[in-house]
C-alpha cells in the first residue's frame, strides 16, 4: 500500500499484469490524483484523454496511433494504444494461462504499446462484479483492470465492451509539454 493510504492503492503484485509501481500510479491518476511527498495531488488535463499521432510521425510504434492517456504528470506518462489489433485470437492467449474464453470466438488481442509487451491490460465497460481493488474507472464508461482475478472473471463472463491489450505506451518525465501534449 502506498504512503497516501487510500484503498485504491492496494494492488495485486503479479508482474504479468503490469509493473506494481506503474499500476499503483495508474490508480492514483485514474482517481485524478498523484502522490508527492506522501500527499495526493490533482493530475494533468491530458489524462484521461486521447492522444492522436500526427500523420507525419514515422515512429512505427506510434504511426497513426490513438492512445488513451491514463496518466500524465511530471513523473511520466502512461497510455494504451487503442487502435492496433493483432492477429492473435484471445482464446490462444487465455488457454496457456488455464483460462477458458467464453466470449466472441473472433476476438483478438490488441497491441497496447511497445513497453512491456508481456503485461496484460483490460479495457472494459464498468462491471460491478470486478469493481474495487485491481480495477479503476478511467473515464465515464471505461474501466481498466490489471488484476489476474479480474481477468478470470471477464474471461468467464465477458463484458459487452471489452478489449484485451498486451503492453502499453509510456514516456519518461517531461517528454510532453504544455496543454497540447506536443513531444519536446
Amino acid at each position: 500500500q502506498c504512503s497516501c493510504r487510500l484503498n485504491h492503492c492496494t494492488l495485486h503484485p503479479d508482474a504479468r499484469f503490469g509493473p506494481l509501481d506503474l499500476r499503483r500510479e495508474i490508480f492514483h491518476v485514474a482517481a485524478g490524483l498523484k502522490v508527492l511527498g506522501g500527499q495526493c495531488l490533482r493530475t494533468s488535463e491530458i489524462a484521461p484523454g486521447l492522444l492522436l499521432a500526427m500523420p507525419q510521425l514515422d515512429d512505427p510504434n506510434f504511426a497513426r496511433a490513438v492512445v488513451l492517456m491514463i496518466q500524465h504528470n511530471d513523473q511520466g506518462s502512461f497510455g494504451i494504444v487503442v487502435n492496433r489489433p493483432s492477429e492473435t485470437p484471445v482464446i490462444e492467449v487465455m488457454s496457456p494461462l488455464g483460462l477458458r474464453w467464453r466470449g466472441d470466438p473472433e476476438a483478438v488481442l490488441w497491441i497496447g504499446g511497445p513497453v512491456s509487451p508481456e503485461s496484460g491490460w483490460l479495457l472494459h465497460e464498468p462491471n460491478a462484479a470486478i469493481a474495487g481493488e485491481g480495477t479503476v474507472d478511467v473515464a465515464d464508461g471505461i474501466a481498466l483492470s490489471t488484476a489476474p482475478e479480474h481477468f478470470r472473471t471477464l474471461v468467464e463472463k465477458p463484458a459487452r465492451r471489452l478489449r484485451f491489450f498486451a503492453g502499453y505506451a509510456g514516456w519518461g518525465a517531461f517528454l510532453f509539454s504544455g496543454d497540447t501534449a506536443l513531444p519536446k
